[in-house]
C-alpha cells in the first residue's frame, strides 16, 4: 500500500541487485546516492528516519558528515523497469536498457517518479517508477576490468556476516577475481557442495558471499564432482527407463524384462551415433535404408550418424547441415587403417569395395569429394579418404528445398535441435520414414506446440474407474512433452536407445518398410 504521493526527481546511484520477473518487467536495487534533487531527499530522509527507529534498539547507526540520507545501507531505493512506459517502450527496448544501461556496478543518473511504499508486513522502501531517463556516468566494466561486481561489497558499507547463531561480526574480506575466500570464510563452506562457477570457470561472481565451497584443488574437485553428477543421471535415467518398462535393443544385457535384472549399464554419449545407425539397420533393414538416394541425415552436426551408415555399414546417405562436417580422431584412424589394407589388396590384386553407387558423386548431391574445381581446373591433389565421406548438402534444411529430397528412403535425425519440427514436417509431406531422436525443446521458437494434459483417474460409480474432465492442453516445454507431442503429430512409435542423455527415437513409416517395432513409452 502507498503511504505517500509520489515526487518527481533525478539522482545519482549505483545499481546492485536486480530481480527479473519476465521479458516486461524488472526490480534493479540502488544505492550510494549522491546528487539527490530536494524533493527526492525529503523521501529518502522520511525513510532513513523511520528505520533508524526501528533499529535503534539493537544497532546503533552512524550518518555521514554530509548528512545523505542515501548513504545509509538501509535506505535503498528499488527501481521498477517496466516495458511500454515512457523509459521503456516496448520489450525490446526493455531488453537493450538490461544489456547496456542497467548493468551490476553501472553509476546511473535516474529521473522519475519517487514514492515510498509499504508492504504487508510493514516495512517501507523507496520505489522508482515511471522511469523517464537513465543516463549512464560511469560503466562497472570499463571501471574495473576482469572484476565482477559483488553486491555485497558495496563502497563505504560494512558487510555484515551471520558467523554463528545469535552473534554478528562485520568483516571487509576482500573478494578476489579469482573467486577466492578469506580464511574465516572458507572455515564456513568447507563441507559445503563445490561451486559449479568456480569449478567449471575457476571464478564466482558471488565471491566470498557464496554459499558453495571454493576448493584449492579445483582440478580434483572438478574431476569428482563430473562423476558424481553423471552417475546420479545416469541412474536416474535407469530408473526412469525401468518404471516405463523400456526394452533396449536386441542383444543388450542392460535389461532383462523377463527377470527385471540386469546392469542397465548406459553408453556414453561418444557411442550413440554408432548405436543409432545399428539401430536403423535393425528397425527399418538394409534393403530398405539403400532405395532411392538413402538415407537423409538433417542437421547432422559433424556428420557421426551418416559416417556411421555410410562408411561402416556401406548404406548411401545425403548429410544436410550448412556447417562443414569435421571427423574426430577415431574416425580418421579408422580410414587409415582401411586405405592401407585397401593398398595392400591393390597390390595383392584384389580391390576393395566400390562406395561410388554407395553415394558418391553419382548421385550430383554436393559430396565432399574432390573431382575438380568450378573454373575446370584440376585440384592440386586428391583426398583418398573422401571415398568415405557421403555427399553432404551445406544449407539449412527448409520447404524451399524439400523437392531436392524426396528420393530419400528414410529421413533422420540426431538431437537436430531447431529442425527437429522441419524433419516432421517433411516426413508427413513426403510420406517418408523416419526416425528422430528430439533433444532441446526450443519453447520460445515454437510456442504452437500443444500436448494434452490428462486429469487424475478417480473411483467411479459401482467401482468402475473414470478419468475426471479437467484435461487440458498445454505448451510443450519439457523433452518428455517433446516426445509425445512428435509422436502424435507423425502417429509415430517411441523406443529407447541404450546410451545416456536424450536417448528417445520417435520413428515410423509405411508397415512394409518397418520391419520391427519397440515398446511404445507412454
Amino acid at each position: 500500500a502507498m503511504s505517500a504521493p509520489p515526487v518527481l526527481g533525478s539522482a545519482t546511484a549505483r545499481i546492485v541487485g536486480r530481480r527479473r520477473c519476465s521479458k516486461r518487467l524488472a526490480f534493479y536495487d540502488l544505492r550510494e546516492l549522491i546528487d539527490v534533487s530536494a524533493d527526492v531527499r525529503a523521501v529518502l530522509d522520511s525513510v532513513a528516519r523511520l528505520h533508524e527507529e526501528k533499529f535503534a534498539e539493537t544497532e546503533e547507526r552512524e550518518r555521514p558528515e554530509n548528512d545523505d540520507a542515501a548513504a545509509n545501507p538501509e535506505c535503498a531505493v528499488e527501481l521498477v523497469a517496466k516495458a511500454h512506459t515512457v523509459c521503456f517502450s516496448d520489450e525490446l527496448a526493455l531488453a537493450v536498457a538490461q544489456k547496456t544501461s542497467l548493468k551490476l556496478g553501472n553509476v546511473v543518473r535516474v529521473f522519475g517518479s519517487w514514492t515510498i511504499s509499504e508492504s504487508h508486513l510493514g516495512g517501507r522502501s523507496v520505489e522508482l517508477n515511471s522511469v523517464t531517463s537513465i543516463e549512464v556516468l560511469s560503466r562497472w566494466q570499463e571501471t574495473n576490468p576482469g572484476e565482477f561486481f559483488q553486491k555485497l561489497t558495496v563502497a563505504g558499507v560494512e558487510v555484515k556476516q551471520i558467523k554463528n547463531e545469535g552473534t554478528r561480526t562485520k568483516t571487509k574480506d576482500k573478494v578476489t577475481n579469482e573467486g577466492t575466500h578469506s580464511a574465516d570464510s572458507h572455515d564456513t563452506q568447507q563441507n559445503n557442495l563445490p561451486c559449479k562457477f568456480w569449478i567449471n570457470q575457476g571464478q564466482c561472481h558471488k565471491g566470498s558471499s557464496c554459499r558453495f565451497a571454493h576448493s584449492a584443488e579445483r582440478g580434483a574437485e572438478a574431476k569428482k564432482w563430473i562423476g558424481e553428477r553423471r552417475a546420479r543421471r545416469r541412474a536416474a535415467q535407469v530408473e526412469e527407463m525401468k518404471r516405463n518398462d523400456v526394452i533396449y535393443n536386441e542383444g543388450s544385457d542392460a535389461h532383462d524384462t523377463a527377470t527385471g535384472t540386469g546392469t542397465h549399464s548406459l553408453k556414453t554419449k561418444s557411442h550413440r551415433a554408432a548405436i543409432f545407425a545399428t539401430w536403423l539397420v535393425d528397425t527399418f533393414g538394409l534393403e530398405t535404408l539403400r532405395k532411392g538416394t538413402g538415407v537423409l541425415d538433417v542437421a547432422g552436426g559433424r556428420g557421426d550418424v551418416s559416417w556411421e551408415l555410410f562408411a561402416k555399414l556401406g548404406v548411401p546417405c545425403t548429410l544436410v547441415e550448412p556447417r562443414q562436417r569435421k571427423l574426430n580422431k577415431a574416425q580418421h584412424r579408422w580410414m587409415k587403417r582401411k586405405l592401407e589394407r585397401g593398398l595392400e589388396n591393390k597390390d595383392a590384386g584384389t580391390d576393395g569395395p566400390d562406395r561410388t553407387k554407395a553415394g558418391g558423386t553419382e548421385q550430383g548431391m554436393g559430396t565432399d569429394k574432390v573431382t575438380g574445381t568450378e573454373d575446370g581446373t584440376e585440384p592440386e591433389a586428391p583426398d583418398l579418404t573422401s571415398q568415405f565421406l557421403c555427399p553432404q548438402i551445406r544449407a539449412e534444411f527448409c520447404g524451399e528445398n524439400f523437392a531436392q529430397f524426396k528420393h530419400c528412403s528414410v529421413v533422420v535425425g540426431m538431437h537436430p535441435d531447431q529442425a527437429t519440427e522441419v524433419i516432421a514436417e517433411f516426413a508427413l509431406l513426403h510420406d517418408k520414414p523416419f526416425a528422430i531422436v528430439p533433444c532441446c525443446v526450443f519453447p520460445t521458437l515454437f510456442p504452437d506446440r500443444r500436448v494434452w494434459e490428462a486429469g487424475e483417474n478417480v473411483p467411479g460409480l459401482g467401482g468402475e474407474t473414470e478419468v475426471e474432465t479437467n484435461g487440458k492442453e498445454i505448451a510443450v516445454a519439457k523433452l518428455e512433452q517433446l516426445v509425445t507431442y512428435l509422436a502424435a503429430k507423425l502417429t509415430g512409435q517411441v523406443a529407447c536407445l541404450d546410451f545416456e542423455g536424450a536417448n528417445r527415437v520417435v520413428f515410423g513409416g509405411n508397415r512394409e518398410t518397418t520391419r520391427r517395432g519397440d515398446e511404445i513409452l507412454h
